[in-house]
């Protein structure tokens, strides 16, 4: 019994935990040929098409591990904030070059972060499958996100480009680290 007890702890402790990093796939080098993704890639002719798509084809659902984008294209209900904002940024280096577009982590608190991708002037977001447009700064998205979403308040945020390099940080409060992703 003490080791059953023991387990669902553990377990509890992983899952809650689970929720303040986020595992997000390296795009560095990864280029997929799968005649699907390449057709709706070539079909597609902007990141607003792209979350309409998106919207229709998939759900999100929490998990801890992080999906290529062959993957999340496959699996269309398996993937969360993460994986949706990594196949809109191998969707524009696929369309337009890996310079246009950055992935934003959200930390909210201990156990809530969240990822999107931004246009790398900061005048449209991806969370999750939509699409928002009309911001002045990578900033302006963070805070409309943080607008959006009243169970969170923002507290910090990262921004990285394709690479997973970490371009720029909000000042984190005082004795919480700022993380990259899958840290």
């Amino acid at each position: 019994m003490k080791k059953l007890i023991l387990i669902v702890a553990l377990v509890l402790i992983l899952s809650t935990s689970a929720f303040a990093t986020l595992m997000v796939y390296d795009l560095t080098g990864y280029y997929d040929t799968t005649p699907e993704l390449s057709t709706l890639f070539y079909n597609t002719s902007s990141v607003y098409n792209l979350s309409i798509w998106m919207q229709a084809n998939f759900t999100w659902k929490y998990h801890f591990s992080a999906f290529t984008p062959v993957q999340q294209f496959i699996n269309k209900n398996l993937g969360d904030c993460n994986d949706m904002s990594t196949f809109v940024l191998y969707f524009w280096a696929r369309k337009f070059g890996s310079s246009g577009v950055k992935q934003v982590y959200i930390r909210c608190n201990e156990n809530v972060s969240h990822m999107i991708a931004v246009g790398s002037s900061g005048t449209w977001y991806t969370s999750n499958q939509y699409y928002y447009s009309s911001y002045s700064s990578i900033g302006a998205c963070v805070q409309a996100w943080d607008n959006s979403d009243s169970r969170y308040t923002v507290n910090w945020f990262n921004v990285y480009d394709y690479d997973l390099n970490l371009i720029s940080s909000s000042k984190s409060p005082a004795g919480v680290p700022d993380i990259a992703p899958g840290e």
